[in-house]
């Protein structure tokens, strides 16, 4: 009897090119913690009185869905960009070969394209091995802090999971992780630029967690898995964790403090550089709820 050690688990992923839920094969292996494909199925149970003290165990599975949760492992610039596309928009490099920048931006009046993806999750070596497809990202978190790297988490929405095979053969994609020390916070007034006004020697730590608002649309059309998916109003929460100075104005705390108070938007910006022209910036408006 073989067993299957937990190091033996894998995630694999792949872009669907076909139609949205149209099954493809995987092209990528997740570098990270894994963790298993989840029947988020609907299971009714019948209310019936039949003469017995005990339940028939009647039951019947109206809708089928699945999830997948990836856990917490460190952010990489080759990686990270899969999680966008499924769960901000599809988008074309904008630039000079080996220089391309990627711009992902919600939706303001109309809906983004996603890219959908197949995701299949297993053991090697005890074959256990299931697949979800029309997989889109629910909602991910990006967290950092001095002496690591940037990390991201994301939970994966599906259509249902299956058994299958895992693909074969797959070569383990060479990334480089995004390290926190690397960041620098920018904030600004609302009627500023973003990017402009760098506040230097504070930054500890950052969490930025986004709703992308996505969901599955699940209708009659003679299957039980959802049919498509539309894109609601996302929703962003974001923690900076600042070291205490003064800079003889106060400092940037005591600044942010007032801006609490008065409930004004602040543009800010996280900005991580790597080696080449790798880089990646986080930018959003936001409001305190508390500083």
């Amino acid at each position: 009897m073989a067993y299957g050690p937990f190091s033996s688990n894998k995630i694999q992923i792949g872009r669907e090119t076909a139609a949205a839920g149209t099954p493809a094969a995987a092209t990528v292996v997740w570098r990270g913690p894994a963790a298993d494909i989840e029947d988020t199925s609907t299971i009714q149970t019948v209310d019936e009185n039949v003469g017995l003290l005990v339940p028939t165990g009647r039951t019947y599975v109206p809708q089928l869905s699945a999830a997948l949760s990836i856990p917490d492992t460190e952010a990489t610039f080759e990686h990270l960009p899969h999680v966008m596309e499924a769960g901000i928009g599809t988008v074309s490099g904008v630039g000079i070969v080996g220089a391309y920048a990627y711009t992902y931006a919600p939706g303001v009046e109309a809906a983004n394209t996603i890219e959908t993806y197949t995701l299949q999750s297993g053991n090697f070596i005890a074959g256990d091995a299931n697949r979800m497809e029309y997989g889109f990202v629910e909602s991910f978190t990006l967290s950092g802090k001095v002496g690591e790297a940037w990390k991201v988490s994301s939970n994966w929405r599906g259509r249902q999971k299956t058994v299958a095979a895992l693909t074969g053969s797959l070569s383990l994609t060479a990334l480089e992780e995004i390290l926190f020390g690397n960041t620098s916070v920018f904030i600004d007034a609302a009627a500023g630029t973003i990017g402009s006004t760098q506040k230097a020697g504070v930054l500890l730590e950052a969490s930025v967690t986004v709703n992308t608002g996505i969901m599955p649309v699940f209708t009659a059309d003679g299957a039980l898995t959802f049919t498509a998916h539309k894109i609601t109003p996302p929703s962003l929460d974001f923690t900076l964790t600042m070291e205490l100075e003064d800079d003889g104005g106060g400092g940037v705390v005591a600044a942010e403090r007032v801006f609490l108070r008065s409930q004004v938007h602040r543009l800010i910006r996280l900005s991580a550089t790597g080696t080449g022209s790798k880089a990646l910036a986080i930018d959003f408006a936001g409001k305190y709820t508390s500083v």
